[in-house]
């Protein structure tokens, strides 16, 4: 029985890691879908059909985050970063932070379930407890960094052609407000 927990376990963190992705990406392509077609901004997990329960995940999440945060105002430097990987919500950083905890909080007790199923070492059952819980603590600063490289190198790639446009429509006489 204690043999088969482990295999169980791995699977339903991969399912959680994989919605996880699924989600965000599908929250990604409707903020773009919603700038493209000009509604205005999304908030995360608005769209319409069944984000209702990805809306009331982030709901919560968010007020875990502003629980953790107790009322103050985030960092700066969190709010930049998060803008910089394209999260611009006045709630992405309660969001991040809410995240963090919840997912530490699950990495925390399938941790604790992995250290106590297997019979092994004391200090390695600490270390799989500790590594449980930092890698999924750390899955949102993940997808945030990758999300943040992808749009800086999506920017240096097309930073250059929109420039030559620009000087292109100011050369031909046309103001630098309207080009």
């Amino acid at each position: 029985m204690i043999q088969l927990m482990v295999p169980f376990m791995v699977f339903f963190a991969v399912l959680a890691l994989g919605g996880a992705v699924l989600l965000i990406r599908g929250w990604r392509r409707r903020m773009l879908e919603a700038r493209l077609y000009g509604q205005g901004s999304v908030a995360f997990g608005d769209s319409a059909g069944g984000a209702q329960a990805v809306t009331q995940w982030v709901s919560t999440v968010d007020q875990i985050g502003r629980a953790v945060s107790s009322g103050k105002p985030p960092e700066p430097k969190l709010r930049e970063w998060l803008a910089q990987a394209g999260y611009y919500d006045d709630a992405a950083p309660t969001v991040y932070i809410g995240a963090q905890l919840v997912l530490a909080l699950l990495g925390l007790t399938l941790g604790g379930a992995a250290a106590f199923s297997i019979h092994t070492s004391i200090l390695l059952r600490a270390a799989i407890f500790i590594m449980l819980v930092a890698a999924f603590a750390l899955i949102p600063t993940v997808m945030v960094t990758l999300h943040r490289r992808k749009r800086t190198s999506e920017v240096r790639r097309t930073l250059p052609d929109a420039i030559d446009l620009l000087e292109i429509c100011v050369s031909s006489g046309m103001g630098l407000d309207m080009a």
